[in-house]
């Protein structure tokens, strides 16, 4: 039985958590001083939870597998800023390595969900 609400999707439950960990992380001194910084990673991490709901409104496995390719690249996104966050002493090593499971997770199962979508794309056409 499939999904019923975006909120039942693996995928958007562990985006969600990374959004949560994100958003906590840049609460705390020194990162939330460094506003445009800390707009930018949230933006990015909620990003990913935002493209996975829309793709799942629409409907259409092909509309969904472009969201997810798009939610997929925020991810990156927000991995990038989760480096540069380690680099600037925003994080500790231990903190990044964390964040940095938990966004690959998010990656493994956004890829498989993708790989879902583009094969239900590729059936509904037939």
């Amino acid at each position: 039985m499939g999904a019923h609400t975006y909120q039942e999707l693996e995928a958007w439950q562990l985006a969600d958590d990374l959004r949560r960990e994100v958003i906590a992380f840049l609460d705390r001194p020194p990162a939330r001083d460094d506003f445009r910084f800390c707009n930018n990673l949230r933006d990015a991490a909620g990003s990913v939870c935002r493209n996975i709901a829309e793709g799942f409104a629409r409907r259409r496995p092909r509309q969904f597998a472009s969201f997810m390719v798009i939610a997929l690249g925020s991810l990156a996104e927000t991995s990038d800023q989760l480096l540069e966050a380690r680099h600037r002493g925003f994080l500790s090593a231990a903190e990044h390595t964390r964040l940095e499971r938990l966004s690959e997770r998010v990656r493994h199962v956004s890829e498989n969900l993708l790989r879902y979508l583009e094969r239900a794309a590729r059936s509904e056409r037939l």
